[in-house]
């Protein structure tokens, strides 16, 4: 449409911050343009290039600026730029500051920027506070901001609230959330809902939804669609998403690939999607290559499999230790993890 692509050119040619526009002349005539230097410019920005944007003169700049500084990993100047307009009462810039407060670990400045603005009706800050009340353990309070925010369309609290209330048994309920979320695209729900079926025993419907959020590239449920098929004895399909899954880096996925492959003896790439998943910190996978290293005999590197295991508290691997020191004589030490296994 005329009308938007001129305010669109507008938009990009308006000089920032005092400087330039988004686009620059390339020619005399004005009719080449380029990217402003510093858009494309490798390496970090020079400090004066930041201390410029973020001259009061040019505050309506300031949410560009923070945002471009956050992805630069400059927390300090993202902050200055945020904190200028919430202070003068941008919403967007009080939810924007608060999710780079929660990164840094300042929890509750976090809370106060979140909630000034979800008061104020930002919809996005009244998930975000909720995020936070919930891993604080405020589930309450949580619940009602998700509430709020699902009552206004955020699908993003509508999992969130679908979430909590499967915790603690309102499972039609969140049903119902999930599928209000799903109705406005949401990926993620589409797998929610598919575990939630699955424990609800509708494995075909659990199995619908997983294979639909599989197709549109949530590798959480095409891992879980894997388990489904596995389950049902489709060990071909199920490796699929698995290896599928793998691929994309899903450390579960990882160690589900290497259990299929290890029970129809393809060991070695057993090993490898072991050891990948391993890397990644999966201490089932740990605890895995432990049992087969035992197996085959390299009893040390067992040991230190079951070890790495247990440092990330895995009690099994306890059990599979002791079981490898009392057959190796050593049954004092044994006892040891025996003891600690079942007071796990």
């Amino acid at each position: 449409m005329p009308e938007e692509a001129d305010q669109a050119w507008a938009w990009a040619t308006r000089p920032r911050s005092g400087l330039a526009g988004l686009l620059v002349p390339a020619d005399h005539d004005g009719l080449r343009w380029r990217a402003f230097d510093y858009l494309t410019l490798h390496g970090p920005l020079p400090e004066a290039v930041w201390h410029t944007a973020l001259d009061p003169t040019y505050a309506e700049d300031h949410i560009d600026v923070g945002l471009t500084a956050s992805r630069a990993n400059r927390a300090d100047i993202a902050e200055t730029a945020y904190l200028a307009l919430a202070e003068r009462g941008h919403t967007g810039a009080m939810n924007n500051l608060g999710v780079l407060l929660a990164k840094a670990g300042r929890i509750d400045e976090a809370e106060h920027w979140f909630r000034e603005a979800a008061e104020q009706g930002h919809i996005g800050a009244m998930n975000n506070l909720g995020i936070l009340l919930r891993n604080t353990g405020q589930v309450e309070a949580a619940q009602t901001w998700f509430r709020t925010a699902a009552d206004q369309g955020n699908s993003e609290a509508m999992v969130c609230l679908g979430v909590l209330l499967r915790k603690t048994g309102r499972v039609e309920e969140a049903k119902t959330w999930y599928q209000r979320a799903i109705e406005q695209g949401h990926i993620g729900a589409m797998n929610n809902l598919g575990i939630l079926l699955k424990k609800m025993g509708q494995v075909k419907e659990a199995r619908t939804w997983f294979r639909e959020a599989a197709l549109q590239g949530q590798i959480d449920a095409m891992n879980n669609l894997g388990v489904l098929l596995a389950e049902a004895g489709r060990a071909e399909k199920a490796e699929h998403c698995f290896h599928e899954a793998a691929l994309q880096g899903h450390a579960e996925a990882m160690n589900n690939l290497g259990t299929l492959l290890e029970r129809t003896d393809q060991l070695g790439q057993a090993q490898t999607w072991y050891s990948r998943a391993a890397e990644q910190g999966h201490t089932s996978a740990m605890n895995n290559l432990g049992v087969m290293r035992e197996e085959a005999g390299r009893l040390e590197e067992a040991e230190t499999w079951y070890l790495r295991a247990i440092d990330h508290g895995f009690t099994a691997a306890m059990l599979n230790l002791g079981l490898l020191l009392r057959r190796t004589g050593r049954s004092e030490e044994a006892m040891t993890w025996f003891h600690r296994a079942g007071g796990s």
